[in-house]
């Protein structure tokens, strides 16, 4: 195994995740950590931006949001949603003076809309990737069913974004594929967040991109010993195959579940590190480091793992925030109080070198934290101060 020691000094400027709602800074101490400040631009629930999708027209029944994944892709926000197999395209916001101070500047989101037509007869998506080698978006199914036991894997589809008539958008399937050699923990427990990226000669092929899929649960691949795992997969012959797993840090990053990905790079001044966020929906917390990308390339397709140092990184808490009168009624709550409202993290992606977005997932039954509703189903921009 190759391993890899992040500079923590590096820290302090990429993070991201999603984390809580607040209208202005606020800090929270972890145990045996030292304290984290997130500063949230902006949110509103999803609901607000997208028209509603009804299973049968004739009738009122609408679905709920639960959006699992979030793109960044040219001036839109592409997101995806667990129970309804259509894309959301949302407009992106407008950061340029967002990166200093963001608490009064945040220009709010615009009203976005619907790619493809509903089918309930098919599961919705977990995650979503742009590959600019052939110019097709990318999808997860977070696993499909196969054969006696039974067994799981993730499948992603491949599509391309379609002008029917103005202001009509659907999707043609070009291919579906299952990620071979990535077998799920369970029907559940598959991929939950899906990146693409080509970081010039990483694998050692100028043009050619690498996809990376992150495992939801603690079992996935090889049996990875409970750590998260980032397996990474490289196309040919129009086949997916895989190349390379990325281990994250065994203490760091210990968490129950992993339910999103973010990574880029440090900005034209620095290529040669990727930065990198991985979000925690049942932790509610989020681990963020940087790689050497010569040091990631030397083990691709050497069937070596690419093994983060146990202590390295940073792990931010998700911030508590006081809520809204309307939500106090809602909820039974006291409005004089913080609480904890980000339980369901499950999207986000880098905006900015210091400017995350990020989707919430519908709060679970199980979820006891009675505040968790409040900040469920949305869109969150946050930036991480310098």
């Amino acid at each position: 195994m190759s391993r890899i020691v992040f500079s923590n000094q590096l820290l302090g400027i990429g993070l991201v995740s999603l984390a809580c709602l607040v209208s202005s800074p606020f800090v929270w101490a972890a145990e045996n950590e030292a304290e984290k400040k997130l500063q949230l631009c902006g949110e509103m629930p999803l609901k607000e931006l997208l028209d509603p999708v009804k299973p049968d027209p004739k009738k009122n029944k609408v679905l709920d949001l639960e959006a699992s994944g979030v793109l960044k892709h040219s001036d839109h926000y592409y997101v995806v949603f667990d129970n309804i197999r259509k894309v959301a395209k949302i407009p992106v916001v407008d950061t340029g003076d967002l990166k200093q101070d963001c608490s009064e500047k945040f220009p709010g989101f615009k009203k976005g809309e619907w790619i493809g037509s509903f089918n309930d007869e098919l599961p919705g998506f977990e995650g979503i990737a742009y590959d600019r080698d052939t110019e097709r978006f990318i999808v997860a199914v977070e696993s499909r069913a196969e054969g006696l036991g039974p067994k799981y894997n993730p499948w992603v589809e491949e599509l391309t974004q379609e002008s029917v008539l103005e202001n009509v958008l659907k999707w043609t399937l070009n291919r579906e594929q299952k990620l071979s050699d990535f077998p799920a923990q369970s029907a559940n427990k598959g991929v939950e967040g899906l990146v693409w990226t080509n970081f010039g000669t990483v694998a050692g092929v100028e043009g050619k991109g690498l996809l990376l899929a992150l495992c939801e649960g603690t079992k996935c691949g090889n049996n990875n010993g409970g750590r998260g795992l980032i397996r990474t997969f490289q196309r040919n012959n129009e086949q997916w195959v895989k190349v390379g797993d990325i281990l994250l840090p065994e203490n760091k990053a210990k968490f129950g579940d992993f339910s999103g990905l973010a990574i880029t790079t440090e900005g034209e001044e620095n290529k040669s590190l990727l930065k990198m966020a991985v979000v925690s929906q049942e932790d509610k917390k989020i681990w963020v480091g940087r790689i050497s990308l010569a040091e990631w390339e030397s083990t691709l397709g050497q069937n070596r793992d690419l093994d983060l140092a146990a202590d390295q990184g940073e792990v931010y808490l998700f911030p508590k925030r006081r809520i809204s009168k309307k939500e106090a009624e809602k909820f039974n709550l006291d409005q004089s109080k913080k609480y904890a409202v980000y339980c369901n993290v499950e999207g986000l992606a880098w905006v900015d070198r210091n400017i995350l977005v990020a989707v919430s997932d519908r709060v679970k039954n199980k979820q006891k934290e009675k505040a968790c509703p409040a900040g469920q189903m949305s869109i969150h921009m946050f930036r991480i101060p310098e």
